[in-house]
């Protein structure tokens, strides 16, 4: 057997070997150099900037994405805003072909008949010009979202039940919306 130096651990030599590994540590980090630090300094920086850019970016996106869709909502309410008050305006002027439709109905001269023609026309050519068209059900089988019926006569020979006969009152519809139905005579 072979004869070893016994060596034993004190806490002196503990101290010693704890101090000697510092020092050593110590000098590594002493051995960064200056230009080390600041690189890892701004490196850091860097980054931070870039998460900043990129929160700032992506809140600068969704504001966009917001506003673009405040701007299309805006653009639909008003439009729907116009096309309402145009209905309601429009509504507001039918008793003026309903006047011109019962004074052709009553028996008149032909010069006064003539008269009135004319003015349906112009009041007919007004409502197509405001993009209205006539509801005319007549032959048609009836619709109770285009027509109201007000009345229920008889099939005669050769008339099909359920079918309008005749319209008491037009109706009119603006773009695609129904703004007045037309009333009518249905035959039962």
């Amino acid at each position: 057997m072979k004869k070893e130096k016994d060596y034993q651990e004190t806490p002196e030599n503990q101290t010693e070997n704890g101090a000697a590994e510092n020092a050593a540590e110590e000098s590594e980090e002493a051995a960064v150099s200056p230009e080390e630090e600041k690189i890892a300094a701004l490196t850091a920086e860097t980054e931070a900037l870039k998460a900043s850019v990129s929160e700032y970016k992506d809140k600068w996106i969704r504001s966009v994405a917001e506003f673009d869709n405040y701007k299309k909502r805006t653009a639909k309410c008003e439009s729907k805003a116009y096309k309402d008050g145009k209905s309601e305006m429009l509504k507001k002027v039918f008793f003026i072909g309903d006047s011109l439709d019962w004074a052709l109905a009553m028996e008149l001269d032909e010069k006064t008949a003539d008269g009135i023609r004319q003015l349906r026309k112009k009041f007919a050519a007004f409502l197509e010009g405001e993009g209205v068209t006539e509801i005319d059900p007549v032959g048609e089988v009836f619709d109770p979202h285009v027509s109201e019926a007000v009345m229920q006569v008889p099939a005669e020979e050769g008339e099909t039940a359920g079918t309008v006969k005749q319209v008491v009152q037009k109706g009119y519809r603006f773009g695609d919306d129904i703004i007045r139905v037309a009333r009518v005579i249905v035959i039962g």
